[in-house]
């Protein structure tokens, strides 16, 4: 099998100069530990990265946020190659304004990524008000597909998919394709289920997490931080660097599972 990778026709061209925020949780903080290196490694010279993390938030508790400008989130903030948090809480309103962001990231919570019932109202409002705040400055607006648990997850929420981490991949998969990609203001979806999904037919199996939903520290976190650079702006997966201790051996795969999921967002490949 042979993939030819080309970049989104619409997709700009960032140049070496990129600005992400995440409104997420420990999911995103997981996928943006070594996004700052990876971009690196793609020749990038000005990157800054930024993450409102509440822990567990979900679309319901962003807009209960959003509507009460509530001061909930540790505004995790990367210049440098090294994430800090602001000392201070911060709103969602103070993370938007921040800059003039290339690309803001939303998700809902991992436990309810697959139940569309609990998008509705909630999803509508956060993505309406995230797009009205950066109408005039050409920001993209991205969705973040989250991965289903490992198999043996004990999270309470995995109960909702009969503890089975196929039931919930495709739920999820199936709820982003009816729920997320019919409206016009989202950009793009970052495919890290199908990223995590191809890359357990490896040779690591279903070991990709530290605690059953959690990423793994450092192949887990890579392989979701690559899927993100290469959603977001086009890189080649082929071209990618190692960091933050990942091996040579893990890197290949990684490469394949991500080239897959971008390939093919909705469906799992095997890379065996």
């Amino acid at each position: 099998r042979y993939t030819v990778y080309v970049r989104e026709d619409d997709m700009p061209d960032y140049g070496t100069q990129i600005s992400i925020l995440a409104i997420g949780n420990s999911f995103s903080q997981d996928a943006m530990r070594y996004l700052y290196q990876i971009y690196q490694g793609y020749g990038y010279t000005e990157i800054e990265l930024a993450n409102l993390m509440m822990s567990g938030a979900s679309l319901a508790q962003h807009c209960d946020n959003l509507k009460n400008n509530t001061a909930a989130y540790e505004f995790e903030h990367n210049t440098n190659g090294t994430w800090q948090t602001d000392p201070e809480r911060r709103s969602m309103a103070y993370g938007i304004d921040y800059r003039e962001w290339d690309i803001i990231v939303i998700q809902q919570v991992s436990g309810y990524a697959g139940d569309a019932a609990s998008y509705g109202e909630d999803f509508q409002t956060l993505l309406r008000y995230v797009s009205d705040r950066v109408a005039d400055k050409g920001t993209r607006i991205y969705w973040h597909m989250t991965w289903a648990y490992q198999a043996d997850s004990t999270h309470g929420d995995f109960a909702k998919y009969d503890n089975n981490q196929m039931t919930m991949y495709n739920a999820i998969t199936d709820t982003v394709r009816s729920i997320v990609l019919p409206e016009s203001d989202i950009d793009g979806v970052i495919p890290s289920a199908t990223a995590v999904q191809n890359m357990r037919t490896g040779s690591l199996g279903d070991t990709l997490t530290r605690d059953g939903f959690h990423m793994n520290l450092v192949y887990g976190r890579y392989l979701v931080g690559l899927t993100w650079a290469c959603a977001l702006t086009g890189e080649d997966p082929a071209q990618a660097v190692a960091a933050g201790g990942v091996t040579q051996e893990q890197l290949a795969e990684i490469k394949e599972s991500v080239r897959y999921a971008i390939a093919d967002p909705y469906r799992v490949t095997s890379i065996a």
